[in-house]
């Protein structure tokens, strides 16, 4: 997962299906507003998202809400200062 590009599209609250599986590690607050799905069923989650209005729009406030919780300032003064 590159984590630049899902940070600038759950900011922008868009719908994000990853691929996960067991031995997948994320940080929790970026899978809480993912829609995650194993490898081989990524496509199929798609269109079922696609299909499913609800689905989808809650896929993008979740998206929002978790990229929220982040605490933006703190994360570019760490990654600035090293």
């Amino acid at each position: 997962m590159e984590i630049v590009r899902v940070h600038y599209l759950m900011n922008n609250r868009q719908a994000i299906v990853s691929e996960c599986d067991e031995d997948t590690e994320m940080d929790p607050v970026y899978v809480s507003g993912l829609t995650l799905a194993r490898r081989g069923q990524v496509a199929q989650k798609c269109i079922e998202m696609v299909n499913d209005e609800k689905a989808l729009e809650d896929c993008r406030e979740a998206a929002l809400s978790a990229i929220s919780k982040l605490d933006s300032a703190t994360i570019i003064r760490e990654i600035l200062s090293q």
